[in-house]
């Protein structure tokens, strides 16, 4: 399939149309170290600055059709690090190859309830993005209280709200511990 968004980065100049994520090490940062930038947005041009010249792997965030449209992509590790899972529907159990959920993003305008259970049971809490804007960044899920995420489905089934940042531009390093 043809994508229907396109990123182009020359040096450290990135021009974009939906929702990306930069990379200084190969494969998404796997080792759980390097530099990580995030953009999003319409026609949105950005200057790298923490991946600046250093980009190794890239990715794509969202629905490829309609990067607006409603779904959550779970990593493996903060920082967006790591393997992904995406989704745009109820899923009453995380893969088995996603032994671990450090971030995550969402897309759309409407709630997202992670569980820490499988089968929607467990602690809850509902995310959604900043008013206006089509996509939340929750880069450490500990930090706002999510230790694990086992499931989740679209809607809030809660009473803890959560809004995730919105920010189109986003950038951490992290050494290795």
């Amino acid at each position: 399939m043809k994508r229907r968004f396109t990123v182009s980065v020359i040096l450290s100049r990135c021009s974009l149309a939906s929702s990306w994520i930069f990379y200084s090490e190969y494969f998404y940062n796997y080792q759980n170290e390097g530099r990580v930038e995030w953009v999003y947005g319409d026609g949105f041009a950005h200057n790298l600055n923490n991946v600046n010249n250093l980009v190794s792997s890239l990715r794509f965030v969202g629905d490829e059709d309609n990067w607006k449209m409603d779904s959550i992509t779970l990593f493996e590790f903060d920082l967006f690090f790591g393997i992904e899972y995406y989704d745009w529907t109820d899923n009453t159990q995380v893969p088995s190859g996603m032994s671990t959920v450090g971030s995550l993003i969402i897309t759309g305008q409407n709630y997202w309830t992670v569980y820490t259970s499988t089968n929607f049971s467990g602690n809850r809490a509902c995310l959604q993005v900043q008013s206006g804007q089509y996509v939340g960044f929750a880069a450490d899920l500990d930090e706002y209280g999510i230790f694990t995420v086992r499931s989740y489905r679209r809607g809030c089934f809660g009473d803890k709200k959560i809004t995730l940042n919105s920010d189109q531009h986003g950038f951490a390093v992290k050494a290795r511990e």
